[in-house]
């Protein structure tokens, strides 16, 4: 079975676009013969030679050839992985589960979505509409992250309230 790491895989894809063991190793700012030693373990492992050396210098064999485009989507996705991870730990990207109470949606909630959309593009907003007595009670079983909500709200228990709004009740 490959035990191969992303290091490696790295080493490979950076001495394949260099073609040049001392260019590669400035790159990834590391000393040459460690770059080598990782290529030579790489090719152990997987048996197979991917880089031709020879006096002229170095070339891709056609199984290095052929393993390039994967090896660099592999760093590519283990970039984005680490990327993602930490977007999503400080909220800017994943899910955002949120509840209204029906009158929101006449102002408060179209400014908000508008703002999420603008300052957040990469959180998925899904929404749920209920009674405020319902979304508390989703709110407290973590079924749902935020609601708009109306007061005067009964039980508060367990839920943190922050006025957001005011807006007036007239009589016509």
């Amino acid at each position: 079975m490959l035990s191969a790491d992303l290091r490696q895989l790295r080493h490979f894809v950076v001495l394949a676009h260099t073609l040049n063991y001392r260019k590669a190793a400035e790159q990834l700012h590391m000393a040459q013969p460690p770059l080598s030693a990782s290529i030579r373990r790489l090719e152990d492992q997987l048996g197979v030679q991917l880089f031709e050396r020879n006096r002229r210098g170095t070339a891709l064999t056609p199984a290095g050839l052929t393993a390039l485009p994967h090896a660099e989507m592999a760093v590519f996705h283990a970039r984005e992985f680490v990327s993602v991870v930490k977007a999503a730990a400080v909220g800017e990207r994943g899910q955002l589960r949120l509840g209204f109470v029906g009158s929101a949606t006449y102002e408060l909630l179209p400014q908000l979505v508008q703002l999420m959309r603008e300052a957040l593009p990469q959180v998925e907003l899904e929404l749920s509409e209920g009674p405020t007595s319902s979304l508390c009670a989703m709110l407290r079983t973590g079924d749902l992250d935020a609601a708009l909500l109306r007061y005067p709200v009964t039980q508060t228990d367990g839920v943190h309230m922050q006025p957001l709004n005011e807006d007036a009740l007239v009589v016509a």
